[in-house]
């Protein structure tokens, strides 16, 4: 996943962006599903991003696309339309000293239809390696996502859809195991102690670990 999004910054020449997921179960304090922040990178400001979740509704912009299905592709997200749905929160750009202008969304969405997750580009720049530290480099430099980098995202985002529920698929196939090895060791524990020793390195072999200790 962080590969697939340094492809998508790297080919629409991005100077930043993150991908998000959508948790499972509805949060009880905002009674909604949750976007949860998974990877980020950016080329000004480098790793210094925080994991936080915020919930999908119509709010907020990554919320907005994770709730409504649908891409967005903002021109200048300190001039949005006051008849949009959805706001920008200037606080990381305030506690960085950044400025987002351009911001690309698209959705995430798993082959039934539901919504996964949200990949977010900001920034997209007129020539690659330039850090946008300053207001005169933004002004030089920031410009719109095109139509040609609206299609690359979403080709990339539909593999980073595929990545991420085969992720999450060999997850939860994993702890059905574990959690079917666990049942099957208590169980022989009970009897023969020797037998599910034995049983557990057996298994253990198979899932290609070394030991069953």
């Amino acid at each position: 996943m962080q590969r697939i999004l340094a492809t998508c910054c790297d080919i629409t020449v991005a100077d930043g962006g993150s991908i998000y997921i959508v948790l499972p179960g509805i949060d009880p304090e905002h009674n909604s599903r949750m976007l949860s922040f998974l990877y980020s990178q950016s080329e000004t400001l480098g790793s210094i991003y925080e994991k936080f979740t915020i919930p999908v509704n119509k709010n907020s912009i990554s919320g907005y696309v994770a709730c409504t299905k649908k891409k967005l592709n903002i021109i200048d997200c300190y001039n949005i339309g006051e008849d949009a749905e959805y706001k920008f929160f200037k606080d990381f750009d305030k506690a960085n000293n950044y400025e987002t202008r351009s911001m690309m969304i698209v959705p995430m969405i798993n082959h039934i239809g539901d919504i996964i997750g949200v990949v977010q580009l900001v920034n997209k720049k007129r020539m690659k390696n330039v850090k946008l530290d300053s207001k005169e480099k933004m002004d030089e430099c920031v410009i719109l996502f095109d139509a040609k980098s609206e299609r690359l995202l979403e080709s990339l985002t539909s593999q980073a859809a595929i990545g991420l529920e085969n992720t999450m698929l060999y997850k939860e196939l994993k702890d059905i195991f574990d959690s079917f090895i666990r049942s099957i060791c208590s169980c022989c524990r009970k009897q023969r102690p020797c037998n599910c020793r034995s049983f557990k390195k057996s298994f253990f072999i198979m899932r290609g670990n070394s030991t069953g200790d």
